[in-house]
């Protein structure tokens, strides 16, 4: 992964293969919702059994992943200076994870970072860009 900034545009370059990443988890996401509603369409004048309630849930979960792949990520790779609010730091047991917020509450996850070489080059990165830290 590799994250620069680039002072003519003023945006901050991320070449990671998250894109590909969340466009292929998002037509997932819809090949399950169709088998759901199909398998439940299927149904016709039968009740409903166990694995229609299971398929259900299932297509609920999905749909509500779907809506925040949509409305929560996003998966940009020039981001201009002006819509980052900040780089957001959380730690969950014991892993640091690291995130660019955008001001219209959309996150850019960066989860490939490998070693601490490319951390510190991220650290370089936001400084140079003068983009504040979010601690939580």
């Amino acid at each position: 992964m590799k994250v620069t900034y680039n002072q003519q545009e003023e945006t901050i370059e991320i070449e990671d293969k998250t894109k590909i990443h969340i466009f292929l988890f998002k037509i997932l996401t819809l090949v399950i919702i169709w088998n759901a509603g199909l398998h439940v369409y299927l149904l016709n004048n039968r009740s409903l059994s166990s694995v229609s309630y299971a398929w259900i849930f299932i297509s609920i979960l999905s749909l509500i992943t779907l809506l925040f792949l949509i409305f929560k990520k996003t998966s940009l790779e020039k981001i201009p200076l002006e819509r980052i609010r900040g780089l957001k730091r959380k730690d969950f047991f014991g892993r640091r994870s690291l995130s660019l917020i955008l001001k219209n509450g959309k996150s850019r996850d960066l989860i490939y970072l490998k070693n601490q070489s490319e951390i510190a080059e991220l650290n370089k990165t936001i400084s140079e860009a003068k983009i504040t830290t979010i601690d939580e």
